[in-house]
């Protein structure tokens, strides 16, 4: 008889702890799963431990979630919109697509954190942030964030890595770029105005319709850049590196970008003065006129765009081998007539083409 009680107690010991188990288990599955897809506008979860919950696709719009333990979180396509963070711990969440705009982030911490395609401005400073990310009045700037149809003025990015970012139909004017990571950027519809990119990456980067006005692009890499649909104006730049492909009337020489279509006949005020133009010695590089003071294009740089210029179409007397003969250009010249129009139209064969 002793056996068979010591048997049953052993049974509902055994049942006890499976349906226990059973239970911890269901509880933790529900735990994890309770906040995906939800709709917790205005929660109140202030101090809540939430780590190693998934929020993903989840509208956490106006919550409260001051002091609240997100660590390891998932929050992929979380709206955050208007959202308290205060003192929160995001440490090693997963925010990819995540709605930040209006966000108080004051004196919370994201280390090793993983930031993909973010938007929005934020409010307050954190405690820390992912490598790589910085926050800059109230936008954070980092590898892949999503900065489309942002209006930024007057900011300094110096050394700032954005690799991988969306900048699509974003204006920035006065910023300063020196040292920046650009690479890979979506740069559709973006406008630099008074900008500063020296310095910068652009390798691969998609640049569509695209504005450069009053932009400087010293030591810029361009590699593999499209900017034929693109407009540039005021350009000053110097060794330009990496093949491109540049905007009707734009060639690259001697690591410049230069506006053909601002070249002119017309002699410089110091030759209209003379009557008389000074001598162009031979040489591999070609002077012509661009805004009426001489300037150095590489004559080999101008057969290197296809509807620049064709060879053929240069004047043998002018230039022979790549190179001008300065006798054949002064022999040109009508000293007594002083009829210097005339002698420029030696150019205009090629000139024409530009």
């Amino acid at each position: 008889m002793n056996v068979i009680y010591i048997i049953i107690i052993i049974i509902i010991i055994i049942i006890i702890t499976t349906f226990s188990f059973s239970f911890e288990k269901f509880a933790i599955t529900l735990s994890k799963i309770q906040y995906k897809n939800a709709n917790l506008v205005g929660a109140k979860l202030m101090g809540k431990n939430l780590s190693n919950i998934d929020f993903s696709n989840t509208n956490l719009t106006n919550a409260d979630l001051t002091n609240a333990n997100l660590a390891n979180s998932n929050l992929t396509n979380t709206n955050l919109t208007d959202a308290i963070l205060i003192n929160a711990n995001l440490n090693k969440c997963k925010l990819y697509n995540t709605n930040l705009s209006g966000v108080n982030i004051d004196g919370a911490s994201f280390n090793a954190a993983v930031f993909n395609n973010i938007n929005g401005m934020v409010d307050g400073i954190p405690n820390s942030l992912p490598n790589n990310w910085k926050l800059i009045k109230k936008y954070l700037f980092g590898p892949y964030v999503n900065l489309s149809n942002e209006s930024i003025e007057n900011l300094d990015l110096s050394n700032i890595n954005l690799m991988n970012a969306n900048l699509s139909y974003t204006i920035f004017t006065k910023c300063i770029f020196t040292n920046a990571n650009l690479k890979f950027t979506n740069m559709t519809n973006v406008k630099f105005i008074d900008c500063n990119l020296s310095n910068c990456n652009l390798r691969e980067s998609i640049v569509k319709n695209a504005l450069f006005k009053n932009v400087i692009l010293n030591n810029t890499g361009l590699l593999n850049i499209d900017l034929s649909n693109s407009v540039l104006i005021n350009i000053t730049s110097k060794n330009i590196y990496g093949l491109t492909l540049l905007p009707k009337n734009w060639i690259l020489s001697d690591g410049k970008l230069i506006d053909i279509s601002i070249i002119t006949t017309e002699p410089s005020p110091i030759e209209k003065k003379s009557n008389t133009i000074t001598s162009i010695p031979t040489t591999t590089k070609s002077n012509l006129f661009i805004n009426k003071y001489p300037y150095k294009i590489n004559p080999d740089d101008l057969y290197k765009y296809d509807g620049i210029i064709d060879k053929k179409t240069v004047p043998s007397k002018i230039i022979s081998n790549n190179s001008i003969d300065s006798n054949s250009y002064n022999n040109s010249i009508d000293s007594n007539t002083n009829n210097t129009s005339n002698n420029f139209l030696q150019f205009g064969p090629w000139l024409s083409s530009f």
